[in-house]
């Protein structure tokens, strides 16, 4: 490797520091490393760096004295591409950047410095960030360039502004909708939305893969780079499977690793892979054809899991039906509830007074396979069926013989209750010592009692034998997808109205830090899933313009662009946990496209970041093996790449950071001890150290005020950047 000559280097930098610079002194370290960069470059062309700096253009953020209008600027022949009052965003050729910094009234400049992200919360404490920035002075970061994040999906707005590129096209490569298909640049960017009354896709995709940057505002998803595509569906299995292969055909042909996402599934359900999209999910990831993340689900508050093991014959299971479906949003009630038992029980169906707290009617009680109907027309019509209800109530039964475990469902048609107070319910019994498990749908809630409203959310109180430990959704537990459960990574914030939003105003009832309480999770066949934690409660992302002007809820922030406004807010649920995954997934594919379903999920439980939260939390289980850390998992990664004799690009072979006030880290691929060297302006070596490992950590307590260059030296590697001592 070519060593540069740091003492030349050096004297540029006290040269550009020594003058009067109106420039700060971050902008002067931004600044010099592009000034490295561009000589490199006119070497490697073999031209003089002063005539490449005069080619390479940059964009200065300037203050102007007070009372002087930046306009001025234009006059005195620099090209103002924004301009309000006494600010302006001046672009020039590097080689110009004193003669702007010489003009009397500029009161002061910055070059290269970013606003806040929005999402700073949830990458600060995943390492995001880091990854995003991580690699050092003159490396290239991980941001998912080559790889594919596909979500299925609906809600999609694929030319929001936070799913363009630098050159205003949208980031998505590939769309379904309607049988439809759209892959060239004129058919994404003539697409409008696939439904008004939604913006989950949009929201979820912005978390993956999003990206938005201007002088006001910022914010940044995972997988800033990544190539999208998205599957617009209704939910049905079939639509599924369309759009997974849909992704899979696209990168092949594009030879690209493809990520999945899948915030969507179902709780009322065997639990296990017997159902045939389950098996054709894990058929895909035995394949290697992609990574799948998927939601844990939103239930692990919901009274919709009941688990007994009976002491005696006559001990019984039993719940009544709290039907909720009208507040998500559904035409009808619609109980279902899916029992499990290793083999036939007792089952009778009940209708439930609430006002008077007694069955009304007991029906004959089901023991072995059968199909049930209770109707309210026709000629088998039960008269006291019909008297509280409309529709159709299905109990079917039967034995899945390889699989060794006997089942019961309940399911319904066009259900509807005559009288709020009176419900259906059920009683279980079976022999002494066996157990049953009653998996309910997200709206069918197991309870005792409750309270009936027709506008609030009527107030209940669970049945007996009720337990979250079980309210993993049912596809999740199915698969072998990398099953993604929430944690609060923000606890409150404000619209664009002022008005506040909060942990506690969305209902979540644990703290900043702490696993989400909504999240899903559960001890199924032995399996603990979620199996990691991401960001998922009170999440910014962009949502749909078209959702916005048809709903008009609260926003967090718009942007008036190009004639529209574009608007981004906050959502909570372990579908924002998901696509945090799943861009987490991307980097770790550009840093290794050879990793596979398992390797991702095995890294991500690895490096979990296990803190006093993950240790301390209700319910272990929750948290899976902790919260994801995308950049010890791309330590990982590149480790493991290196021992595998994979080669690692040599411009991210490295990562650094700083991990507190006064000390930093650095980490190089392959490496098996790292001499850490700093020098001073001069050139001078004022500090030294040695550690063994590819990681290494040093401190600068003490040292003066200043600018700094870091030599990291390994066997293989060596490498340059300077930090800034404050």
């Amino acid at each position: 490797m070519r060593k540069r000559n740091l003492t030349v280097l050096f004297a540029i930098a006290a040269l550009t520091a020594s003058a009067q610079s109106k420039l700060d002194q971050e902008s002067l370290w931004r600044l010099q490393d592009l000034r490295e960069q561009v000589e490199t470059k006119a070497q490697n062309k073999g031209v003089s760096a002063k005539s490449m700096e005069a080619q390479q253009n940059i964009e200065v953020f300037v203050k102007m004295n007070d009372g002087v209008n930046a306009a001025e600027l234009s006059g005195k022949g620099f090209d103002v591409e924004a301009q309000r009052g006494e600010f302006a965003v001046v672009s020039l050729p590097v080689s110009r950047i004193m003669d702007l910094n010489d003009v009397a009234d500029v009161k002061s400049m910055s070059y290269g410095r970013k606003v806040q992200l929005r999402l700073t919360e949830a990458n600060k404490q995943t390492g995001v960030d880091e990854v995003h920035s991580g690699v050092g002075a003159n490396k290239t970061p991980f941001t998912g360039k080559g790889v594919i994040i596909g979500d299925i999906d609906m809600g999609f707005e694929p030319n929001h502004l936070m799913f363009l590129d630098k050159d205003g096209k949208s980031r998505f490569k590939y769309y379904t909708a309607n049988n439809m298909v759209y892959n060239t640049p004129e058919q994404i960017a003539a697409y409008t939305t696939d439904s008004s009354d939604d913006t989950h896709a949009t929201h979820v995709m912005g978390i993956a893969g999003g990206n938005y940057e201007s002088e006001s505002y910022s914010i940044s998803g995972v997988a800033t780079e990544a190539d999208l595509a998205g599957a617009s569906i209704e939910g049905y299995d079939t639509e599924i499977m369309k759009g997974i292969e849909d992704f899979v055909a696209y990168a092949k042909e594009q030879n690209k690793p493809l990520v999945i996402n899948m915030s969507l599934g179902d709780n009322c359900g065997p639990h296990d892979d017997s159902d045939d999209l389950s098996q054709y999910i894990n058929k895909v990831i035995d394949d290697k054809a992609a990574v799948i993340c998927m939601a844990s689900g939103n239930e692990g508050t919901n009274p919709i899991v009941q688990r007994k093991t009976f002491n005696s014959a006559t001990d019984e299971l039993r719940a009544n039906l709290l039907c909720v479906h009208q507040y998500y949003g559904y035409s009808y009630e619609s109980p279902s509830v899916y029992f499990k038992s290793e083999k036939p029980f007792s089952f009778s169906l009940v209708i439930y007074d609430n006002l008077s707290k007694k069955i009304i009617k007991q029906y004959d009680p089901i023991t072995g396979p059968t199909i049930k109907n209770y109707q309210s027309t026709g000629e088998k019509a039960d008269p006291d069926y019909s008297q509280y209800f409309s529709g159709t109530i299905r109990v079917s039964a039967d034995n899945v013989k390889d699989r060794g475990y006997y089942y019961l469902q309940i399911a319904s048609q066009r259900f509807q209750r005559k009288n709020s107070n009176v419900t259906i319910g059920y009683i279980v019994t079976g022999e002494e010592g066996q157990s049953v498990v009653a998996y309910a749908d997200d709206a069918t809630y197991l309870v005792d009692s409750f309270t009936p409203s027709a506008y609030a959310f009527p107030e209940y109180t669970a049945a007996k034998d009720v337990t979250f430990d079980g309210t993993v959704s049912n596809m999740a537990a199915g698969t072998k997808a990398i099953i993604v459960g929430s944690y609060n990574s923000r606890d409150k914030g404000k619209y664009s109205n002022n008005k506040s939003y909060s942990l506690y105003g969305f209902g979540e009832t644990n703290v900043l830090g702490d696993v989400s309480s909504f999240t899903s999770w559960g001890t199924v066949d032995g399996v603990s899933i979620p199996d990691i934690a991401a960001p998922g409660c009170s999440v910014e992302s962009a949502i749909s313009t078209y959702y916005q002007k048809a709903k008009r809820e609260a926003y967090t922030k718009g942007v008036y662009y190009n004639g529209k406004t574009y608007y981004w807010s906050v959502e909570i649920g372990t579908s924002m946990a998901a696509p945090y995954m799943a861009g987490v997934a991307a980097l770790w594919l550009e840093a290794d496209p050879t990793l596979t379903n398992e390797d991702i999920k095995k890294i991500a439980k690895e490096t979990a970041i296990s803190d006093e939260y993950v240790k301390n939390t209700k319910y272990p289980v929750q948290f899976g093996a902790g919260k994801i850390d995308a950049y010890n998992g791309l330590k990982y990664v590149l480790d493991h790449k290196t021992t595998a004799l994979k080669s690692v690009d040599a411009d991210k072979d490295m990562m650094f950071r700083q991990t507190g006030d006064n000390t930093y880290e650095a980490y190089v691929a392959g490496e098996t001890a790292i001499t850490v060297r700093l020098f001073d302006m001069s050139g001078s070596l004022v500090r030294e150290s040695r550690s063994a490992g590819s990681t290494t950590s040093f401190s600068v307590a003490g040292m003066p005020k200043g600018i700094y260059a870091v030599e990291l030296c390994g066997a293989k590697t060596s490498h340059k950047i300077k930090i800034a001592v404050k």
